[in-house]
């Protein structure tokens, strides 16, 4: 699937099947994958913050201070969603002011990102929110407690301003 044009004559003259030409200039192709879902219980469902051993991400293999790790780990994510979350797509489904997206997934014990959940305004942004974070890859090492990996839960807001 090839998103061509989100303007909304454009669509219109699709749907209808007047044939017109369609200039290129900039072609992007949005990634989407399947998002993966695993069945999680009480006992090893534990937040980011309160366990031994926090997930490590490829680029944060290397540290070995807890709060550097932590802030690694995080500016990773940040930076991720940044890359990959299409701030534009506010603008033209007609979105105006503060744009707020809340991201809740989960980091299985195999280290997936897994069970994405998104809150927002618009169904269009919760849609985003979950394409940009599904596209996170696999952590290098999941979360430890007890000796044993865990799933965590991580929350990340997403706040952006559309003139």
């Amino acid at each position: 699937y090839i998103k061509l044009s989100s303007s909304k004559s454009l669509k219109r003259k699709i749907k209808k099947g007047i044939i017109s030409n369609i200039e290129i200039k900039n072609l992007f192709v949005k990634e989407y994958f399947p998002i993966k879902w695993i069945e999680l219980t009480e006992d090893n469902n534990i937040d980011f913050i309160n366990f031994e051993s926090i997930p490590i991400t490829q680029n944060c293999k290397n540290l070995t201070n807890r709060e550097e790790i932590k802030n690694c780990v995080s500016r990773d994510i940040r930076m991720h969603i940044i890359r990959k979350f299409d701030v534009s797509l506010a603008s033209e489904i007609g979105a105006t002011g503060i744009q707020k997206v809340l991201i809740t997934f989960v980091i299985s014990k195999k280290g997936q990102v897994v069970n994405i959940v998104a809150k927002a305004s618009r169904k269009e942004l919760i849609d985003e929110g979950i394409r940009a974070i599904n596209t996170f890859p696999d952590f290098y090492k999941p979360g430890i407690v007890k000796g044993k990996p865990v799933d965590v839960k991580y929350t990340i807001p997403i706040k952006f301003y559309v003139d």
